[in-house]
């Protein structure tokens, strides 16, 4: 079965959001994601925006691509790759982990566990009603993209 393809509903969203809330900083940084992505599907995807501070993640067939942007700081934007590969087990927390910064009022948090890794590898925070059911689906997508591997 061919998983379904989101990268027009991904682009359209991206550059909406980077227009209205004015975010120079994960306009550089997509520039660069979206070639890094550029054929390949989107499984899924997630985005989060708030105060200036974004972070996309990217779900392909493969991997994980995740840019983090903030207007405030501009040293604190980056650009990772995760395969699909070298993920040990993902965690959902309903609410916050005292590990992961920021998440104080998370309604659900989900954190990778990475093959060989002693932390965490990458975690995404829904806070809103809405932000909770996108982060949803996109762990499950990558919980199904896992069970493929």
């Amino acid at each position: 079965m061919q998983p379904c393809d989101y990268t027009d509903q991904m682009n359209s969203l991206v550059t909406r959001t980077i227009v209205e809330d004015e975010l120079t900083e994960l306009k550089k940084y997509w520039t660069l994601g979206s070639e890094l992505v550029a054929g390949l599907p989107v499984r899924a995807f997630y985005l989060v925006s708030d105060e200036g501070y974004a972070n996309l993640a990217i779900l392909t067939g493969r991997s994980i691509v995740d840019i983090e942007s903030d207007e405030e700081d501009l040293s604190a934007g980056y650009i990772s790759v995760t395969t699909i590969q070298s993920i040990a087990r993902v965690h959902f927390r309903a609410g916050s982990v005292q590990t992961v910064p920021n998440s104080e009022d998370a309604k659900l948090t989900v954190v990778l566990s990475m093959i060989g890794a002693t932390g965490s590898g990458p975690y995404w925070i829904a806070e809103t009603d809405s932000e909770l059911r996108h982060l949803s689906v996109f762990g499950a997508a990558l919980v199904n993209a896992i069970n493929e591997r």
